[in-house]
């Protein structure tokens, strides 16, 4: 417990978050699907012996915090490729999904436009004008 704790146990407690958060901000220079791997080795290393604070104050809902960061990055990105094939304007350069790390695929029907991410529909906006 936090209130029994060495300053050894504190600082060793440190050392383990602050290389774990290290190899997080080194992954994320990456696309989400391809750090899922180094994340899941940080939250490995953090929870690798029972910790004082840092699993429990700063790290619980990391992974879920990351990831909605990426879905929400690729709803950002889906919606304007949408709008802009609305509009007939020219489409931003967005290759790939930040949450799938798979293409756009921008879909034009004669009812309504929809955006995929390589794994589901993030958008689908209906054509109100023609």
């Amino acid at each position: 417990a936090l209130e029994s704790a060495t300053r050894a146990e504190l600082d060793a407690d440190e050392a383990r978050y602050l290389r774990a958060m290290q190899r997080l901000i080194i992954a994320s220079e990456s696309p989400y699907p391809r750090r899922a791997a180094d994340i899941g080795a940080a939250m490995t290393e953090i929870n690798s012996t029972p910790t004082l604070f840092a699993a429990t104050l700063f790290a619980k809902d990391l992974p879920a915090a990351i990831e909605t960061a990426a879905l929400d990055r690729a709803t950002v990105e889906a919606w304007t490729l949408a709008l802009a094939a609305a509009a007939e304007l020219i489409p931003p350069p967005f290759g790939e999904s930040p949450l799938t790390g798979k293409p756009f695929d921008v879909d034009q029907g004669a009812e309504r436009i929809t955006v995929y991410d390589g794994k589901e529909a993030l958008v689908s906006l209906p054509l109100l004008l023609q």
